[in-house]
């Protein structure tokens, strides 16, 4: 029961930020590079969703590869708008999948999160950051229970 409600809490998040990005049409952005690390219980988190919802200006997103490690990007474009920004994460790890039927034509997916749920919605998540317009922006994030 609980996979279909993580999917829907995917695509919501998802959506939302293509919702968001979508509406910025050709609007010139100024951009500063932001990559970093996830990593949970001291070990990375491979394919990780990350989503940074800057105070003002289209989010950034980016998949963390199987160390961890991401680069962000703003409507297909390397970068993110400076600025103070929080920060939502998800990852998860298929269980079982079933093929697609006439009851479900597109399958099923039974996932678990990786992470704890707490970092998947920008209103719950602790991490806060302040994106730098002129020095390099990094970020080491630890997560925790």
């Amino acid at each position: 029961m609980k996979a279909p409600v993580l999917s829907l809490l995917v695509g919501a998040v998802m959506a939302s930020a293509v919702f968001v990005t979508g509406g910025c049409g050709g609007d010139s952005l100024s951009l500063v590079e932001v990559t970093g690390t996830v990593t949970y219980r001291g070990k990375p988190v491979p394919n990780a969703n990350i989503t940074l919802h800057p105070s003002e200006g289209p989010p950034a997103t980016a998949t963390s590869d199987d160390q961890g490690n991401f680069s962000l990007n703003t409507a297909g474009q390397p970068g993110v708008v400076p600025g103070s920004a929080k920060v939502a994460i998800t990852a998860f790890e298929e269980l079982k999948s079933i093929a697609p039927s006439e009851e479900h034509p597109e399958g099923v997916s039974e996932l678990r999160s990786l992470i704890p749920q707490k970092y998947s919605l920008i209103a719950s998540t602790p991490i806060q950051v302040e994106v730098s317009g002129s020095d390099a922006n990094h970020f080491d994030w630890e997560l925790t229970d």
